[in-house]
Parts: structure tokens; C-alpha cells; sequence
């Protein structure tokens, strides 16, 4: 049996972060897809759905914050992880407020960050599968649930 694999769009305009993530979340079954900044993230969002998007906050064109935003007024959304070296405890409790999943700030210990993040997704999963079987069990239809 093959181990289930998740996705996730790493948003940062450090090749470096952007690589570090990467690499880190691939070694924990995610296809990793990366974005320089918030505007080409919103253009990869459009052509496919992600488990997670980790995303820094200061950014060139459209910066994390909006980027996050933006996402968590999807109804269908990917968990959201705000990863920052902005300690900024205003911004931190306005997104945290807006149901962002998880801020992490750098330096990072990225193999841990990772495997808590595949932990994450698999019991978000695991939640949306039972919830579409209780669905489907009191026969109130199809419920479309991504994931």
C-alpha cells in the first residue's frame, strides 16, 4: 500500500526559505509547488487546490497577509501556515482571529516543521471523511468536500 500524498504551495520571496520548506515537506509525502510572491500564488491557486499553502508576510506585489486573507474566505479552503521572521503580535492575533491554522516564525527547525504540518493535513483529511460518511449515512445526499 502506497503512503497518501498531500500537497502544498510554499509562498516566500527567499529561494532559499522557499527551497529549505520544499525540501523538507517533500521527505514527508507533499508535492511541493513554490511561489516568489502573493500574486503569483494567487495564479497557482487558480489552476489547482492545495492541502496547505505556507506562506511568509513581507513580500514584493501581493504580500502574505492579503494572501492569507484571501484564502481563508474561500469556503473550500487549504489550511494556512503563516511563516515569518515579522514578530509583529498586532498582525499575529488579527490572523490568528481570521482562523489562520498556524504561524511559525523563522529560524525554523523544518524537519519538525513538516512533519507537523503532514500530521495536520492527515487528520484534516481523516475529519472530512468521516463528516462526508455521517453525511452520506443519514442520507442527506452527496456532500462535495475536497480532499
Amino acid at each position: 500500500m502506497s503512503q497518501e500524498q498531500y500537497s502544498v504551495l510554499i509562498v516566500d520571496d527567499d529561494d532559499v526559505a522557499r527551497k529549505m520548506i520544499s525540501f523538507a515537506m517533500e521527505k514527508e509525502n507533499f508535492l511541493s509547488t513554490r511561489a516568489a510572491d502573493g500574486a503569483e500564488a494567487l495564479e497557482l491557486l487558480k489552476m489547482r487546490d492545495f492541502d496547505l499553502v505556507i506562506t511568509d508576510l513581507i513580500m514584493p506585489n501581493t504580500h502574505g497577509h492579503a494572501l492569507a486573507i484571501h484564502l481563508l474566505s474561500q469556503r473550500e479552503r487549504p489550511m494556512v501556515v503563516i511563516h515569518t521572521s515579522v514578530v509583529e503580535p498586532a498582525m499575529a492575533k488579527d490572523l490568528m482571529n481570521r482562523g489562520v491554522d498556524d504561524i511559525v516564525f523563522k529560524p525554523t527547525d523544518y524537519g519538525a516543521f513538516a512533519a507537523k504540518m503532514r500530521s495536520w493535513v492527515l487528520r484534516r483529511r481523516k475529519v472530512k471523511r468521516g463528516l462526508i460518511e455521517l453525511w452520506q449515512t443519514f442520507g442527506m445526499g452527496n456532500l462535495d468536500m475536497k480532499h
